[in-house]
């Protein structure tokens, strides 16, 4: 104790152990300072990986639902146009049908009327095979 007393009593002696312990402080708090840097860069840089990540994944999804949507509306435009062929279709095929003179045979003959219901069916069924033939 008195070789402690005895070297701070020299005020020389005071300031440099001062001075000493201000230098190790800042060295201390610089090391200290360095290390929760490095550490905070770490975990950013681990934060930017996964949202580059997430976005990169956001952006093919959203490219390949654009595909996708592209495709429905050529599909769904082809639909609309087969839609519209079939239903002239339709509307041919009422229109030969009822053309034909079932009432006044089949009150006369049931053979002949049977017959032309046949042909009428067969003719519609060949309509439509026709209209599917074309899908």
């Amino acid at each position: 104790m008195a070789f402690l007393t005895s070297f701070f009593s020299n005020a020389q002696n005071t300031i440099i152990v001062v001075l000493s312990t201000l230098l190790l402080g800042m060295g201390v708090a610089g090391f200290i300072y360095y290390k929760i840097t490095d550490h905070n860069l770490a975990v950013l840089n681990q934060n930017q990986t996964k949202l580059q990540t997430g976005f990169d994944l956001q952006t093919k999804t959203i490219t390949a639902l654009q595909q996708q949507a592209a495709q429905q509306a050529s599909m769904l435009t082809d639909l609309q146009n087969q839609q519209q062929l079939a239903e002239a279709e339709v509307k041919t095929t009422t229109t030969k049908i009822n053309k034909l003179p079932i009432n006044s045979v089949s009150k006369t003959d049931n053979k002949a009327a049977s017959d032309l219901a046949n042909a009428a069916s067969i003719s519609a069924f060949n309509d439509l095979r026709t209209v599917s033939a074309k899908q």
